[in-house]
């Protein structure tokens, strides 16, 4: 303690002035008046030997407190650089999905219960053609983008390539038109019915051909506010579109329409800001194909494997439940899409920064584990929420959910569960690292298989149950498969 207390002393005390000999006729010298002894005498004499401890003592101290202060001020300035990014990306995300949420809610009350179960079949399916279309083409942009991010020319030919093959792969995605009709009928939609969601489907699916690719320039230089303002203006659109269509002509059709007009906007204005950082002039570059290609090839097989399973809950109760049960299931999952806030978040901010981490095992396997806390700490307050303000939240649905409660806790646990698992995905893929397909495929393949023998598919509550399963043993593979890369 009392060395201590004589710390701040010590450490203000001039360099210049050192304690004598006790037995020296002086207590206090400067070695700038004194004349200097041999290197043998200063070496040894008691005066130097004390001197030498306390100045080396205070310069070792002082390094520390200064060295303590640099890293403090880097800490902090990437504390308030994340702070900021976080702000404006869950601000503005917050907003996008208060007009979404509000336009979702819109669309459940104005619609029947059929017309509804129709508008539930087409955005699945809509999400099934995209998986196709893509088959792991974004995963090999933000790849192969990650390592000349800093290159305009060269992330040009990256993005320009990429957007090439997914033109080519969406006509693959064309095998889905004769599956959603049929699904369509077989709950009572008429043929013109059918064919005219079809129809209204074909902007949406066109916008989302090319936003993905288009948002990677940005992203790897950490431009986030034009993407977040784009994303609102393309929000507000659709909530107009929206509320213009359902309170006129009250059809899935309509409300499917006025989602892709609004996306076929912003996807004009992402364009301009995707310039700013990428040479879109670029023609596509066969070296960098053959490379996107290489995550492709691993990548497809699970994607083919996805545009079945992706949306498995959806196409289950459709072939084993009733027309009810699907807009009910429906209405339970769009209201859980509120987790797309949480899902932007992390493509926005975590898989680009993973994307460009130098080669270091240390420090990946780090920032994973990080990650996963983050995910598993967000789903759990999620979760938590959905349990104790289930009737306040089921009420904006309208009567017929109201006796949902349980339903609805299991729909957000499976969202978080899809959060989880499809985030790791992204992080992994971004590394390039993918898990072999004969891998994947059988063992996805057997799980699901097995669950479909123990959940009741044909009601609400089992096909949520099922897809929270699938979830979460795909997810225990990828960590599985991580692991063992890390070795």
């Amino acid at each position: 303690m009392p060395l201590l207390l004589l710390l701040p002393f010590w450490l203000s005390f001039p360099k210049g002035i050192c304690f004598s000999n006790p037995k020296s006729t002086t207590t206090l010298t400067s070695p700038a008046v004194q004349p200097r002894p041999s290197r043998n005498a200063r070496n040894t004499a008691p005066q130097y030997l004390v001197c030498n401890w306390f100045i080396t003592g205070q310069h070792g101290i002082q390094q520390v407190f200064r060295g303590s202060k640099s890293l403090l001020g880097r800490h902090k300035a990437r504390t308030r650089e994340w702070s900021k990014l976080i702000g404006i990306t869950g601000g503005a995300q917050l907003i996008v999905q208060a007009i979404g949420f509000i336009s979702g809610i819109l669309i459940i009350r104005r619609l029947t219960t059929a017309e509804y179960a129709y508008y539930t079949i087409a955005t699945a399916m809509l999400s099934t053609m995209t998986a196709l279309a893509d088959g792991g083409i974004g995963a090999g942009v933000i790849s192969q983008g990650g390592k000349v991010w800093q290159d305009k020319v060269q992330l040009g030919k990256v993005i320009v390539t990429g957007l090439s093959l997914r033109r080519k792969f969406a006509i693959m995605s064309t095998l889905a038109a004769p599956v959603l009709v049929y699904f369509l009928r077989i709950h009572g939609a008429s043929w013109a019915a059918a064919l005219f969601v079809l129809a209204c489907l074909v902007p949406t699916f066109l916008a989302s051909l090319s936003d993905s690719l288009l948002e990677i320039a940005p992203k790897l230089r950490q431009d986030i506010p034009p993407l977040q303002k784009n994303q609102i203006v393309a929000a507000a659109g659709r909530a107009v579109l929206t509320v213009l269509a359902i309170f006129t002509v009250p059809l899935a059709a309509t409300a499917v329409l006025a989602t892709g007009i609004s996306r076929t906007y912003a996807n004009i204005r992402l364009r301009t800001i995707s310039r700013n950082y990428a040479d879109m002039t670029q023609k596509p570059d066969p070296e960098v194909q053959k490379n996107i290609l290489t995550v492709v090839y691993r990548i497809l097989p699970a994607s083919l494997y996805y545009c079945i399973s992706g949306q498995v809950t959806i196409w289950a109760i459709s072939i084993f439940g009733t027309t009810a049960a699907v807009g009910q299931l429906g209405g339970l999952t769009g209201l859980s899409q509120a987790m797309t806030v949480l899902t932007v978040l992390c493509t926005t901010l975590l898989v680009p920064r993973f994307a460009r981490l130098p080669e270091i095992r240390s420090v990946l396997v780090k920032r994973f584990i990080i990650a996963q806390i983050g995910l598993f700490a967000l789903s759990g307050v999620v979760i938590l929420g959905a349990m104790f303000f289930g009737p306040q939240i089921l009420w904006l649905l309208g009567k017929s959910f109201g006796g949902l409660t349980k339903e609805l806790t299991i729909a957000f646990a499976a969202a978080c569960a899809t959060l989880i698992s499809a985030t790791t995905s992204q992080l992994l893929s971004a590394r390039g690292i993918v898990v072999p397909p004969y891998v994947f495929i059988p063992y996805a393949v057997a799980v699901q298989v097995g669950l479909a023998f123990l959940m009741p598919l044909q009601q609400v509550s089992g096909a949520l149950l099922y897809g929270l399963c699938s979830s979460m043993a795909i997810y225990a593979l990828r960590l599985g498969y991580f692991a063992f890369n890390m070795k």
